[in-house]
């Protein structure tokens, strides 16, 4: 079980790696540099600040609607999904802002869920057409009879 020092709020191996207890307790006097404080807000000087806050630039429009396209692919968006809920998954990623007005991120929301209920249609469509072979064979076959055990069914394959 680990205890805790409820002056400050921290581990005992925190204190331990600080040095300086009074600087442990004392934000303001001994932090260090990217040393996470409880009770405040640990902010990173802009010399630290990685590339990856900076936004994405595409070279065409054709390209980003591809970007916002697989962002929503990426998200799992479902085809029976509202803009609405779309919204909270993806809005939180860089590629959200590849198409930057809102017409354009709608339009290309409609057109991904167009495609993807064609793709589920397509899949259903197969999946019934293989069914039907299947069944079709076993009504076909001499071995296969009312007494037959699955085992000996899947055996077949």
């Amino acid at each position: 079980m680990v205890s805790w020092n409820t002056s400050v709020n921290l581990l005992p191996q925190d204190v331990a790696n600080s040095g300086d207890v009074a600087s442990a307790r004392d934000p303001e006097r001994g932090s260090k540099k990217g040393m996470a404080i409880v009770g405040k807000i640990n902010i990173t000087p802009l010399e630290e600040k990685s590339v990856d806050d900076e936004p994405l630039v595409y070279a065409s429009k054709q390209e980003a609607k591809i970007a916002f396209k697989e962002l929503l692919e990426s998200a799992n968006v479902e085809p029976n999904w509202s803009w609405e809920q779309a919204m909270r998954v993806i809005v939180n990623d860089k590629r959200y802002a590849a198409l930057r007005t809102l017409g354009e991120k709608k339009q290309a929301f409609n057109e991904y869920l167009g495609q993807r209920k064609k793709q589920e249609a397509e899949e259903r469509r197969l999946n019934k057409k293989v069914s039907r072979r299947i069944h079709k064979n076993a009504r076909k076959s001499k071995e296969l009879t009312s007494p037959t055990r699955w085992r000996f069914v899947f055996s077949l394959k």
